[in-house]
């Protein structure tokens, strides 16, 4: 299956179904997996010789809020980017870096906790594997920048996480674009919104002169986020230079109202957002909830145009995702993951996307570290058209606000207010009536000779 997925990931899909253990009941396992426990320690073993940098430590409260957000070694903590005047976006940056150099950006994505610093660090050693294998990479070193935003929620907020003016969430929304709890704003922020602030400051030239792509990659409920950002993200004029990676997500949103199962518990909700985006349009992120009911096909069909590169542990058969709408989509987080390639090829026509893959990881469970620096993984992540810069588009939202213009155009200036325009035209009306008077009366004031 792994050797099948990169050229017939369809046919790949389908042999998933006879893994003996991908059904429900069974347990992963374990022996097969490449590493025991959660692979976070050390790099796997084929990586041995490259150095792993331990995860930072923190202290959560009895409710499971951070109590504080650590410093990690080799990052910026950066607790003063304001994304609008009063919300401040926490977020780690690679430090030391010499902007002239990076060419890649990757923004991650954290898991269930929200601990971001232990994926800034995840992500970090994966890429120095990366570094120390120029030769097959073609990845120079320096040249790429890791950015981890810190997406709290409520109960950082109430355990002395957060600092005045930062934004917080409720609970897990940040990976479906759920809108900001705090600090109070005229107008909420989206996480989806705050990922464009970070896309819109990496493809800054004036910052960033000679980058080239952009990553979004997530394992877990960070790969539902990736993923889901995918599916809604508001098309930019560098959008060309933007790929996406999802690992082992809990569920999908799928993109038309079939499932592979049916319960009868969640029937009114299986294809709301974030399961689907076809039912009951309230539930979609504000974010792009416009787009969706502007024109809900040319959504679709953004989406299946992204690269979008899909990641499976072969082992991974936990439940993860246990709600009514996740289990119409499958059993387990692998049973899931190969239906919905499954899913995709049927949106597309009967054609799995060109522009996204899928790589089903041997010898791993739900496993992060173990996904994320995978070889596969490695490579869409930190190589993958490394020095191509595609051209910018003509970026089309269907429910951006179409510009009236009922006054003229171009603008009319400062000075053609009311006011004046109805002296101006009294003006011109008087000296018509004075014109015709004068060459009326001409021919009785000057008689021929």
């Amino acid at each position: 299956i792994t050797n099948e997925a990169p050229t017939n990931p369809v046919q790949a899909a389908k042999d998933v179904a006879n893994i003996p253990y991908i059904n429900q009941t069974a347990q992963t396992p374990t022996q097969y997996q490449l590493v025991q426990g959660d692979t976070d320690e050390a790099q796997l073993p084929q990586n041995a010789g490259v150095p792993f940098l331990p995860t930072a430590n923190t202290t959560a409260d009895s409710a499971g809020g951070w109590q504080m957000i650590p410093e990690v070694v080799g990052f910026t903590l950066n607790r003063s980017w304001a994304v609008v005047p009063g919300a401040v976006m926490p977020f780690y940056i690679t430090s030391g870096v010499d902007p002239a150099a990076i060419k890649r950006a990757v923004i991650t994505f954290p898991g269930k906790p929200r601990d971001a610093w232990k994926y800034a660090n995840l992500y970090r050693n994966a890429l120095n594997v990366v570094y120390a294998n120029e030769s097959t990479f073609g990845v120079a070193n320096g040249s790429v920048l890791i950015v981890s935003p810190v997406w709290m929620n409520e109960l950082d907020s109430a355990a002395g996480g957060t600092k005045p003016g930062e934004l917080y969430f409720h609970g897990s929304e940040w990976e479906a674009g759920g809108a900001s709890r705090g600090p109070n704003l005229t107008r909420r922020l989206t996480t989806y919104s705050v990922m464009d602030n970070f896309t819109d400051m990496l493809f800054d030239k004036t910052q960033w002169p000679n980058l080239n792509q952009v990553v979004i990659g997530g394992h877990s409920m960070g790969g539902q986020a990736s993923h889901r950002y995918a599916v809604l993200k508001k098309q930019k004029a560098y959008d060309p230079n933007m790929s996406f990676w999802a690992g082992n997500p809990g569920s999908w949103t799928y993109l038309t109202p079939e499932r592979p199962f049916t319960n009868t518990s969640c029937t009114t909700t299986y294809n709301a957002w974030h399961y689907g985006i076809a039912q009951n349009t309230s539930k979609i992120s504000m974010y792009a909830r416009a787009d969706v009911i502007a024109d809900y096909q040319a959504v679709v069909n953004r989406y299946l145009a992204r690269p979008v590169h899909m990641a499976l542990g072969l082992l991974d058969n936990g439940a993860g995702d246990t709600h009514c709408e996740a289990q119409d989509q499958g059993k387990n987080h692998l049973d899931r993951g190969s239906r919905y390639v499954l899913h995709v090829t049927d949106a597309n026509n009967g054609t799995f996307p060109p522009a996204q893959t899928v790589d089903f990881i041997g010898n791993t469970s739900h496993q992060d570290f173990g996904m994320i620096s995978a070889n596969m993984s490695l490579w869409w992540l930190f190589a993958n058209n490394y020095n191509v810069s595609n051209p910018e588009i003509v970026p089309h939202n269907p429910g951006d606000h179409k510009k009236n213009l009922p006054n003229p155009s171009p603008k009319p200036k400062a000075y053609a207010t009311h006011g004046n325009e109805a002296l101006a035209s009294g003006l011109l009306g008087g000296s018509l009536v004075l014109m015709i008077l004068i060459f009326g009366l001409a021919p009785f004031a000057f008689r021929s000779n």
